[in-house]
């Protein structure tokens, strides 16, 4: 005849392994898992609700300088051009403004703004390279008021003038042009009689006829011997 002991038994279940059950035991009951947290949707920007007007008005406050944005020489760095005597009083161009990396709205919206509706002056044509060289089609395409070079000579030496200011800006369109500078954006000084002051003008304005080389946006300039204002001559 078998026989059973209640003590072994009881010893067996309380040493069982972790996670079995046995006679007589309550069924260990695992915890719930906790529910995931429920995502929280970005609160929309009111800023992009605005009227389409009112936000081109707020960017051309913000981005819109009243005087020409000063180029950097291309030997400076961004600390020296703050202490330079060319700058003193000057906007300095130290990079895109911070409200274009706002968003990809904001910088499809103000980009064209800031590009279009600013001047930008070089004190070289090698800072005007600098400048164009890194700057993606649409930016150069946006530009409005481009000034590549500050040259002003004597009216005594004009045609060397001529020749330095084609030599200049013919080499920085073909190179960094990108087929997108228009040459109507781009403005020269001028020197008004022996004694008078500089002022900016168009290449057409200045003595400059126009050449387009092809359809791909390339132009280049040359003196005008005797094309009418009006022209621009398709290569």
């Amino acid at each position: 005849m078998g026989f059973s002991n209640p003590l072994k038994r009881s010893f067996l279940c309380l040493t069982a392994e972790p996670g079995s059950v046995c006679a007589g035991l309550p069924k260990k009951q695992r915890p719930a898992p906790a529910p995931l947290p429920t995502q929280i949707a970005p609160p929309k920007s009111q800023f992009l609700s605005l009227p389409a007007e009112l936000r081109n008005e707020i960017y051309s406050h913000a981005l819109v300088q009243r005087c020409p944005i000063q180029l950097p020489y291309a030997y400076e760095t961004r600390s020296s051009t703050r202490s330079s005597p060319h700058t003193i009083g000057k906007t300095v161009y130290a990079g895109e403004p911070p409200l274009l990396s706002a968003s990809r709205t904001i910088r499809a919206e103000a980009m064209p703004i800031y590009y279009g509706c600013n001047i930008f002056e070089a004190p070289s044509p090698a800072a005007a390279y600098k400048f164009l060289k890194p700057l993606a089609f649409a930016k150069v395409r946006s530009l409005r008021m481009f000034r590549p070079v500050e040259l002003v000579l004597p009216v005594s030496a004009q045609k060397r003038w001529f020749e330095s200011v084609k030599r200049c800006v013919n080499r920085l369109v073909k190179d960094c042009g990108k087929g997108a500078l228009g040459w109507e954006a781009v403005s020269v000084p001028v020197r008004r009689g022996v004694d008078g002051g500089v002022r900016w003008v168009g290449l057409r304005e200045a003595g400059f006829r126009v050449r387009m080389e092809g359809a791909d946006g390339v132009w280049s300039v040359e003196e005008d011997l005797g094309v009418g204002e009006e022209d621009v001559v398709m290569g």
